[in-house]
């Protein structure tokens, strides 16, 4: 079955990290999967990192076309970003990239 993988890599401030990780958890990442282009989900914590000012997550979000990660990313993420933007301004960064399994 074939498994596409859109990754999101964050590292919040520090001084933000728990309520930035508080709202992935409990709001973010649910919103996200209830657009209906994602079945599930996966939430890490980078390790082996150099941590000195701050931690790195992941998440994964599980689709299995092409067609649903497109309708998402022109339908859904400008508003999903927007609402990170408005809670937590400049205050982490992040980066994404898309897999497909083989």
């Amino acid at each position: 079955m074939l498994e596409i993988i859109y990754s999101v890599t964050v590292k919040p401030n520090q001084n933000i990290e728990k309520d930035f990780l508080d709202w992935l958890k409990n709001e973010h990442i649910q919103d996200v999967v209830d657009t209906k282009c994602f079945d599930s989900s996966r939430f890490y914590k980078l390790l082996d990192q150099n941590e000195q000012d701050g931690s790195s997550y992941n998440i994964q979000y599980v689709t299995t076309s092409m067609e649903r990660y497109f309708d998402y990313i022109h339908n859904f993420s400008n508003e999903m970003r927007q609402k990170g933007l408005e809670k937590f301004g400049d205050q982490f960064v992040a980066f994404r990239t898309v897999l497909k399994s083989v």
